[in-house]
This record gives structure tokens, sequence and C-alpha cells, in this order.
């Protein structure tokens, strides 16, 4: 018979997930965390809601091409996904379907009609905690990185 504290004590397996910055923001979101921004969706679920775009994509290819051109990416952030998951809802979300819900031209005319983030759901504003941040990769060469306590934060990869 199952009892009500195995129950209890089995969490949601979501994971690791993986936000991508650029080094200039790293300190801002070491210091405050990484903020809810509101929802963008067309989808009346996520009306008034607030998120965090992630993957589950450790390279993140798809992200980093279909971004690219509004910033450079140039750090990864690994985040706690099962942690997160026992307080925000984590949501996979198609790019269809965020902004032209159901909109068939735009689907054909698109390169990236199947890419997939992550979204951490919040009903408010405000910040993930920089605790759920579990590991920090960059690929800017540490001859370029100025503040000398981020170096102590940061592994340096080749690439992502």
């Amino acid at each position: 018979m199952i009892k009500l504290l195995d129950i209890l004590r089995e969490a949601k397996q979501a994971g690791p997930l993986y936000h991508f910055t650029n080094i200039e923001s790293l300190s801002d979101i070491l210091q405050s965390g990484l903020k809810f921004v509101l929802n963008n969706s067309t989808l009346p679920q996520h009306t008034g809601t607030y998120y965090i775009s992630a993957t589950r994509d450790k390279s993140g290819a798809g992200v980093i091409d279909y971004l690219s051109n509004m910033t450079e990416f140039n750090v990864r952030l690994q985040l706690d996904g099962d942690k997160i998951s026992e307080r925000y809802k984590v949501e996979p979300i198609n790019i269809e379907n965020v902004w032209m819900a159901g909109d068939k031209d735009w689907e054909k005319s698109t390169k990236f009609p199947e890419l997939f983030e992550e979204r951490i759901i919040s009903k408010k504003s405000g910040y993930l905690s920089p605790v759920y941040i579990t590991q920090i990769d960059t690929i800017v060469p540490e001859d370029e990185i100025e503040d000398e306590e981020l170096l102590d934060k940061i592994n340096i990869v080749d690439q992502f």
C-alpha cells in the first residue's frame, strides 16, 4: 500500500534547464536572479502570467539561431529544473503557439516552426532566485572577462 509520505516525497523530475544570456548581464543575474517578463503568448491560458525562457537543449542551437539577431548569447546558465518545478509551472512551448497560434501561413514562412522552449511560468512579476543556477558556462575568453569575482563562478568552454 502506498503511504501518503511516499507520495509527498516524490517530486517532479524536470531535469536540467538552460537559459542563455550575455556576459554583461551575468553580474546582475547572480545578484538579483532571472527576471520574469510578461508572457507574450497568444494562448488564453497565459494571459496575465509571467515567464522566463529556457530550453532542454544544452547546446541552445535553436534558441541562439532564432534570437541571435537581437543579442549575443555567450553565457549558458544551467538551472535546477527539479527544484524550479516544485515552485513554478514549467511548460513546453512551440514558437508557433506563442505568437501566431493557428496561423498556417506564418508556420510555413518561418524557418523555426518546430523550435520549442521551456517556459518557467509565474503568476506575478519578480525574479527567479539565483540559488536555482547550478552551473555557469561561457565562451568568452578568460582574458576578456574584467570582473575577477565572475571568474571564480564560471566555466570557460570552447563552444556550447
